[in-house]
């Protein structure tokens, strides 16, 4: 498949892309009609393809990957890559060792104010289930909150 220079021609193409993978979503489906094994089988898959074929360009849940539908698209508001798509991960560690206390992935695309605020480290702590909770609410408190003096 050639890259298009311009709009028209990546639209052409994905408007192909599109039809192709249609034809294949309804072929499919008429072949696995009735057999109840295969349509189980193939219900995860299907259901995704078929929201893919549904989605519009402005859309806020979108499907950028078949084989890991959890991606989103995240806007770094960086000048060479504004966007990346992937999970946003917090990771709790102490100040001295590194030693990672816990890990977390977030659903979709939250605030990063949101996950660094004080009541997320209480729940930090009952994820990393720590007893001590002075010496490691520090150390969570200093990897998860804006650095002011470390």
């Amino acid at each position: 498949m050639r890259m298009p220079g311009s709009s028209a021609g990546w639209r052409r193409e994905l408007k192909r892309l599109r039809t192709y993978l249609g034809r294949v979503f309804r072929d499919v489906g008429r072949k696995i009609a009735g057999n109840a094994e295969l349509e189980a089988r193939f219900a995860r898959l299907l259901g995704l393809v078929e929201r893919l074929l549904a989605q519009k360009p402005k859309d806020r849940n979108k499907i950028y990957s078949l084989h890991a539908p959890e991606l989103v698209c995240i806007s770094k508001g960086k000048a060479r890559n504004p966007y990346e798509f992937g999970c946003k991960v917090g990771i709790a560690a102490t100040n001295r060792e590194g030693l990672v206390l816990a890990a977390k992935a977030f659903e979709g695309n939250p605030y990063d104010g949101h996950s660094l605020q004080q009541r997320s480290i209480r729940r930090w702590r009952s994820v990393a289930s720590i007893r001590t909770a002075s010496t490691s609410t520090r150390a969570i408190a200093a990897t998860t909150m804006p650095a002011r003096d470390r």
